[in-house]
């Protein structure tokens, strides 16, 4: 398999693996520092080992190199698996390192999918021998894998445009591209400089494109308006109560002394003095600890005793994510729901939402019919049902926010429906979730790193209330409040400016935005190409 020049040892494996490792390091890690340049270097080490120009490079070794390229960034970057496997499905620690390493054929999918559409294309549907050259075949695969990023449904996703946040707030495009737009420009310039020292010759185009790209990012860093803003606002408290994942289970199951300890530290965390009036208490995802029936509240007008408590004392709001078991009149159940609850400042459920996008194999298995059988057998996992909704949650002086719950954040294309089929504008995202599966690892700094492009691609607060940290708000220019961090039982008191917000040009037009700069691009190429042809005559 390994043979002088491009299929060696050092270019099938030893490149590509540290390549991974250094892309993986590109993202908050407790294990290394992290930096913006170690991702983008590792990019051009994996480019580099894979010849995508010469004639004499095959899917079978390309694919191969990817591969290495992903058990190294598998290694570093999501080497939590294993444990969140032994805690969350109850398996020996062998089996689960096994099935973290499984994890690499899909950790960075994006690439195998881009690799084969691009051997595809190159090999039978491109007969043009113009469209052959290095150019356009740099081109064509910095597309393939920009559209990948945007089709290929992924777990947790990482892409090369996010490691751009180190940037911050010199992210002048973010909300006119979004994270894919960075993305975009990143893999066509490494791909160009690449292919260009190998060929000997030099890419205008993508350079003159990156140089404007990047220069504008630097030269109109984007604002961050709620520094000094002068106006109404409003004084959020949001509590991590850090309950740990077996005593979440415990509480959730019945088990006394669990339950108690969850409901007096949500308590006592609530009613801690403030020098200001709150006007909202948040609680993060399936914080309360009991199966909650929303038909019934709604219609008999209850409310749960601890909630009832905190807000007869404090005569203020509750947010609280928890579960939700509809019944309808048969008395059949629709489903138990992972949702936001809001209670206004009487008591009264004023409006929820459901989780609409679930996490495969945490939040049930994606194989319809048989779920029913097979939660029989794998009882580790919620089966929760997905909502239909979109919920614009409302607070006095007309003040509207959006609840993504978990890893909903972790999507544009999910927010931006959620936002565009809302009549109000919303003047924050309030994000609820638990990362107390990961344990004291680095996914809740990855977390939260790939949550803040929301904030920038849409310019708003995103509001990220967590159970075990991390806790804080991101502003539109990537700046971040004071935090909880992970494992601190504390309160986060902040007053949030309130500022009316109007849709982005990334949320209008998405990944169009993309499509009409490709367009630009290759009319931008022909031109050249006929010009360059001209002068040779």
């Amino acid at each position: 398999m390994f043979k002088k020049g491009q299929n060696s040892i050092i270019t099938s494996v030893i490149l590509p693996l540290i390549g991974g490792a250094l892309f993986a390091s590109s993202f908050p890690s407790k294990l290394v520092p992290s930096y913006f340049a170690s991702g983008i270097i590792g990019i051009i080490i994996l480019v580099y080992s894979m010849h995508l120009e010469s004639p004499l490079t095959t899917f079978k070794n390309t694919l191969f190199k990817i591969s290495t390229f992903s058990l190294g960034f598998t290694l570093l970057g999501y080497y939590w698996i294993p444990q969140t496997i032994q805690i969350f499905g109850s398996l020996p620690m062998s089996a689960s390192i096994v099935i973290g390493l499984l994890f690499t054929l899909i950790s960075l999918l994006q690439w195998p999918v881009a690799l084969a559409a691009f051997f595809i294309i190159k090999h039978y549907l491109i007969s043009s021998v113009n469209f052959k050259k290095s150019q356009y075949i740099t081109l064509l695969f910095a597309i393939l894998l920009t559209i990948s990023e945007l089709i290929t449904p992924q777990q947790f996703p990482t892409h090369l445009g996010h490691i751009w946040l180190h940037l911050s707030p010199y992210l002048f495009w973010s909300p006119i591209v979004g994270e894919i737009g960075y993305s975009f420009i990143s893999y066509w310039l490494i791909l160009s400089l690449v292919s260009a020292v190998r060929q000997q010759y030099m890419p205008l185009l993508p350079i003159l494109i990156g140089v404007v790209f990047t220069s504008l990012s630097f030269l109109i860093p984007l604002q961050n308006n709620f520094k000094n803003h002068q106006g109404t606002s409003i004084n959020l408290r949001m509590v991590q109560a850090n309950i740990g994942s077996l005593m979440k289970v415990g509480a959730e199951r019945g088990a006394v002394s669990s339950f108690q300890t969850v409901y007096d530290r949500y308590e006592k965390l609530s009613l801690r003095p403030s020098k200001n009036k709150i006007d909202l208490i948040i609680w993060p995802e399936t914080a309360y600890p009991e199966t909650l029936y929303s038909n019934l509240i709604h219609k008999q007008k209850l409310t749960p005793p601890l909630i009832k408590k905190i807000i007869q004392i404090n005569n203020t709001p509750i947010l609280t994510g928890g579960y939700d078991l509809t019944v309808t009149r048969g008395q059949q159940s629709d489903g138990e729901f992972n949702t936001a609850f809001l209670f206004n400042q009487t008591g009264v459920l004023q409006q929820l939402y459901h989780k609409r996008k679930l996490i495969p194999f945490g939040e049930g298995l994606p194989f319809g019919p048989l779920n029913h059988i097979l939660k029989k057998v794998i009882t580790n996992i919620s089966y929760f049902s997905a909502g239909t909704k979109f919920t614009n949650f409302k607070l006095k002086n007309d003040i509207h926010f959006i609840t993504p719950i978990c890893y909903e954040i972790l999507f544009s294309s999910f927010i931006s429906d959620y936002l565009n089929t809302l009549k109000v504008m919303p003047n924050f995202i309030l994000n609820l979730t638990n990362d107390s599966w990961y344990g004291d690892t680095s996914e809740p700094y990855q977390h939260l790193f790939l949550a803040k492009w929301r904030a920038l691609e849409f310019q708003l607060p995103l509001v990220r209330m967590t159970n075990t940290g991390i806790t804080s708000i991101t502003y539109p220019d990537g700046s971040e409040s004071r935090r909880l961090l992970p494992y601190q039982q504390d309160v986060l008191d902040i007053n949030l400016p309130i500022i009316k917000s109007t849709p982005t040009f990334y949320q209008i037009f998405g990944s169009y935005t993309l499509v009409a700069l490709w367009i630009v691009i290759f009319i931008m190429h022909l031109i050249g190409h006929a010009i360059s042809r001209k002068f040779r005559i």
